[in-house]
């Protein structure tokens, strides 16, 4: 089972970008789940779609930190997106700031587990029946 957990996590690794397809999903299903009242799911999806491209640009910009400067900013793109996803639920939702802003380090906290426990599954699954 050892090798099937690197194995899994090799595969992960090398399909990220597939796999990111799933974190919009889950941003998009807890965005609904924890703002309910605001917007629908699909209107949800949209906006999940739009910080995902911006995550992505992020994370494409944070590679040359990553090559050039140091190992240790890996989390960089990972943090902003944390800060523009906070930055872009309060524009959308507006009020009342402090209890969307709660939310948020929530929703973006749960999302990104659920991501990495899916994708990780996911990966886990394919390794094994391979």
């Amino acid at each position: 089972t050892g090798t099937y957990l690197v194995d899994a996590r090799n595969f992960m690794l090398l399909n990220i970008n597939n796999f990111l397809f799933v974190f919009v999903f889950t941003l998009a299903l807890f965005s609904k789940l924890f703002f309910f009242r605001r917007y629908s799911l699909a209107e949800f999806t949209a906006v999940s779609f739009y910080l995902l491209g911006i995550y992505t640009l992020l994370a494409t910009v944070n590679m040359f930190f990553i090559q050039y400067i140091s190992d240790s900013m890996q989390v960089l793109a990972i943090l902003v997106m944390f800060f523009y996803f906070m930055f872009a639920m309060a524009s959308l939702l507006k009020k009342p700031l402090i209890w969307v802003l709660l939310k948020c380090v929530f929703v973006y906290y749960i999302s990104f587990l659920s991501y990495y426990a899916i994708a990780y599954g996911l990966s886990f699954i394919i390794v094994y029946l391979r």
